[in-house]
């Protein structure tokens, strides 16, 4: 017993002293054998496991297979790829330019100083039209995304915990020294996170307040530089939420417009009409007019309604038409907006239906159908006797051959 476990260690040390030690990913190595600690499956088909632990290329570099174009005659590896693909240590074709080791043009393992980067919704076909999904790309350690970085996500591509000493912002996962930053570059702050501005001089994101609220950058901390989206200058150097403002509280809400405008006093914009009610943002147009006055969208201006013209009682207007009445008026056959009398449901400013007894008659008005008996607040759905019912006029008409009394 003790002889056979003697000859069994004499061989394990001949195995040990004979071939190297198998280290996945070593050699072209993709699986060892736990036992013998030698190489039982190479990463590509023109390699071989060796009897040294490796493996060893044992299949010529063939045109046409695996995306190569030409082969080299000196080492049997394919040196000239086809459109968009990459020729890697082994011989093989990838679809990234800084790969070691690729399989039917997807990176299985990057060069030095490369991170292998697994995008996972994008799919390729081989020349067997099989498809490969999660596209391994090769990204530079060295890169700015990994700049002060600890820890990266290989599946996302991006920095997931910064060295000690810096911060993740939350907009490009970057790290930089810069707290409450946005998005950096090389370290420097380009934006900073909302509720705070830019200081440009000290490189510092501090927060908004008095003139300097819904501001963005600034150069001293003392006068804003750069508003925040949607917002603009006062004459005091205030950022406010309405164009052709000169004055606005602490809150960026307007109070006061420039010469020749007016504040609507439902939503604080400024425009050149005083008769608005709700202004467009940021072109100073009105939306909506106070009573008595419709908006015409040719120009955004109000204008009067009571005026006895094609406008009266108009509420929108365009191409020179009038779109919606007012309320309990609607949109006759000529454009005009008339009393919608007995009408009980109107819709874009057209009377729909009309109420009992009543039909709606050929210039959308509610009138009463002579010698109908019964209406739908449409039309009417029966006549009288001897009546039948004409749709092309909308009246009840005496049929052929009977004449009244």
């Amino acid at each position: 017993m003790i002889i056979k476990f003697c000859i069994f260690l004499l061989l394990l040390l001949k195995i040990s002293l004979t071939f190297q030690n198998c280290i996945k990913g070593s050699n072209y190595c993709s699986r060892c054998n736990p036992v013998t600690k030698l190489c039982i499956e190479c990463v590509s088909d023109i390699y071989t496991p060796d009897e040294f632990g490796g493996c060893k290329l044992t299949k010529k570099c063939e045109i046409g297979n695996h995306y190569c174009l030409q082969c080299s005659y000196e080492d049997n590896l394919c040196n000239i790829c086809d459109n968009s693909y990459y020729p890697d240590e082994i011989g093989r074709c990838s679809y990234t330019d800084k790969c070691q080791i690729s399989s039917k043009g997807i990176c299985l393992k990057c060069r030095e100083d490369y991170i292998l980067i697994g995008i996972t919704d994008y799919i390729i076909l081989d020349q067997s039209n099989n498809i490969y999904e999660g596209l391994k790309m090769c990204k530079s350690l060295l890169s700015e995304d990994f700049l002060n970085c600890e820890k990266i996500s290989q599946e996302k591509g991006y920095c997931k915990q910064c060295k000690k000493g810096f911060y993740l912002n939350k907009g490009d996962r970057k790290c930089t020294d810069v707290l409450n930053c946005l998005e950096s570059s090389f370290g420097v702050c380009k934006k900073c996170i909302e509720g705070y501005y830019l200081d440009k001089k000290e490189n510092k994101c501090l927060r908004q307040n008095g003139i300097l609220n819904h501001c963005q950058e600034s150069i001293n901390s003392i006068n804003c530089d750069t508003c925040e989206n949607k917002y603009f200058f006062d004459e005091n150097g205030k950022c406010v939420n309405t164009k052709f403002c000169t004055e606005g509280n602490e809150n960026g809400v307007c109070i006061k417009c420039l010469e020749g405008y007016y504040l609507s006093n439902f939503d604080n914009i400024c425009t050149s009409e005083k008769e608005c009610l709700n202004g467009i943002y940021d072109i100073g147009i009105c939306n909506l007019c106070i009573d008595g006055y419709y908006i015409d969208y040719k120009d955004g201006k109000c204008k009067s309604n009571q005026e006895d013209n094609e406008f009266k009682f108009c509420k929108i207007a365009d191409n020179n038409k009038c779109k919606e009445c007012i309320e309990n008026y609607h949109i006759s056959l000529d454009n005009k907006c008339t009393k919608a009398y007995f009408c009980e449901e109107v819709e874009n400013g057209i009377c729909k239906r009309c109420s009992s007894n009543l039909h709606l008659s050929l210039d959308n008005n509610c009138t009463l159908t002579e010698h109908c008996k019964y209406t739908n607040g449409n039309e009417c759905i029966e006549c009288e006797d001897k009546y039948y019912y004409n749709r092309n006029n909308r009246t009840c008409m005496l049929e052929e051959g009977i004449f009244n009394n």
